[in-house]
């Protein structure tokens, strides 16, 4: 698809979204997404959780970004500690994972029938058994180690098919979205059929075709009602100048929820604060349905929001989850009184001004870049 078409699908997603109002599903969580592989960096996300609602861990990053890493028993030793410090506070925990993986190099064959398809099904068994108490997983395809679009098919199944130029057979047969579709279907299998877990899938992409693979990908599995579907407020990363995710509100028979990077990772990370309940109150307005819930990035390495200015970004969120009508300035004026009560009622407005201007501070220090820009070159897209 070229880059007009992309643009198109994203104009029709909006205008579809925005001419309807659909009520929240069902409580779909207020997530933490905790990144340090650290029993002290857990125990604060739980501890502090608590605090602000949080009812799940997403342990990602450093902790499990695939579902083979689980096979190394120190590790799924560590994850099985954490699950468990979770669920001792009353929270799920859910682990991250990345498909394709563990699959040898660039090529697949998309063939049902080819063991590859076995041996990731077996690859979900054994992680589930590996660390049994976990609650779901969280898939996505973006920075897989061989995303599926990318994938090479070079077996019969797919160069005997002459719907498409020989050249690009084994890039486009299957479609893009057929194999997004394929791996969707194959973990929701073993994950939520078999096991009777959930499966979240992350809408992460680098490029704005990969959008339309994965909206293309998830009409063609309107029979599966149980998924749930996790986009960043934006498209790729998390650029403050971007538009809202497309895809938000694209599959009204899925629970939806927004992933949000309260620790500022393109913002400061938390060593230049980011204080910007006025950017959450915009994007949350953005949105053309009521979320089902929320995952928070609440620190990048070892750059946490905890105990900084960016904590009132997690306050942001709960609130206006809470009530879509939040005000940010009440939010604002919330989080001094809170952490600045000492302050006379003059300096506390002071400090409110102040760290309200660090939003507009954050967004001009960077400059344009990923998948609205260069990515958007036709170069780039099939």
């Amino acid at each position: 698809m070229g880059r007009l078409a992309t643009t198109a699908l994203c104009v029709a997603l909006v205008a579809l979204c925005a001419s309807s109002t659909w009520a929240r599903r069902a409580d779909g969580g207020r997530a933490w997404v905790v990144l340090e592989d650290s029993v002290d960096a857990v125990q604060e996300a739980i501890d502090q959780g608590l605090k602000f609602g949080v009812t799940e861990l997403q342990l990602s990053h450093n902790i499990i970004m695939d579902i083979d890493d689980v096979f190394d028993e120190a590790r799924a030793a560590r994850i099985n500690t954490y699950i468990d410090m979770a669920h001792a506070a009353n929270m799920t925990a859910v682990v991250w994972t990345h498909e394709f993986n563990a699959v040898g190099g660039v090529r697949v064959c998309f063939e049902p029938s080819d063991p590859v398809w076995e041996s990731r099904r077996e690859a979900y068994r054994r992680g589930l058994a590996a660390i049994p108490e976990v609650d779901g997983v969280v898939l996505m395809f973006g920075s897989s180690s061989l995303e599926p679009w990318y994938a090479m098919c070079t077996c019969d199944y797919c160069t005997s098919n002459t719907t498409v130029p020989s050249p690009l057979r084994p890039l486009l047969i299957p479609s893009p979205p057929e194999r997004v579709e394929m791996l969707v279907r194959l973990v929701h299998d073993v994950v939520t059929v078999e096991h009777g877990l959930k499966v979240i899938v992350r809408m992460f992409t680098h490029r704005p075709v990969e959008i339309e693979y994965l909206h293309d990908a998830f009409m063609r599995m309107q029979d599966i009602d149980d998924l749930i579907v996790m986009s960043k407020d934006v498209p790729q990363d998390f650029e403050p100048y971007y538009p809202r995710d497309p895809l938000v509100g694209a599959f009204p028979w899925l629970a939806h929820i927004v992933e949000a990077d309260a620790a500022g990772e393109y913002w400061g990370r938390s060593v230049l604060p980011f204080a910007a309940p006025a950017y959450w109150e915009r994007r949350m307005q953005e949105f053309p349905v009521q979320l089902d819930g929320y995952a928070a990035r609440v620190s990048r390495d070892s750059d946490r929001a905890i105990g900084t200015p960016n904590e009132v970004n997690l306050l942001s969120l709960q609130r206006i989850f809470e009530n879509s009508s939040a005000i940010a300035e009440d939010i604002m004026q919330e989080f001094v009184a809170t952490h600045y009560g000492a302050a006379s009622p003059s300096a506390q407005n002071s400090i409110a001004r102040a760290l309200a201007m660090t939003q507009d501070i954050g967004r001009k220090m960077y400059y344009f870049l990923g998948a609205f820009s260069m990515f958007s070159h036709p170069f780039f897209l099939f």
